[in-house]
């Protein structure tokens, strides 16, 4: 698979609250929270390298799919055309917009 050209994205607000995700699946890769004591830490799993997120077969901070359930049957027809969509990730159906 190549390298798609990866970007990061980073907010942050007044209270230090910070925010980072990429353009690869909208994977959100680091969330910095404070803790009671007002310590920041980042609270979500996932890899150290964007490269790695394309490298391993690993949905870590994606965003689920184009939509939430299944298209049964992995086709629909919208004005008179048959679309027909990848099974790969729900037997029979689409599920969360396919792989």
């Amino acid at each position: 698979m190549s390298t798609p050209d990866l970007q990061l994205f980073s907010l942050a607000n007044a209270n230090g609250l910070k925010f980072s995700v990429t353009n690869f699946g909208a994977r959100i890769v680091s969330l910095f929270v404070p803790d009671r004591n007002g310590k920041f830490d980042d609270v979500v799993l996932g890899y150290e390298l964007l490269d790695d997120y394309v490298k391993h077969d690993s949905y870590y901070g994606a965003i689920i799919g184009r939509y939430a359930n299944r298209i049964g049957g992995a086709q629909f027809v919208l004005e008179g055309q048959t679309f027909h969509l990848a099974t790969a990730n729900n037997a029979k159906d689409q599920i969360h917009g396919g792989p």
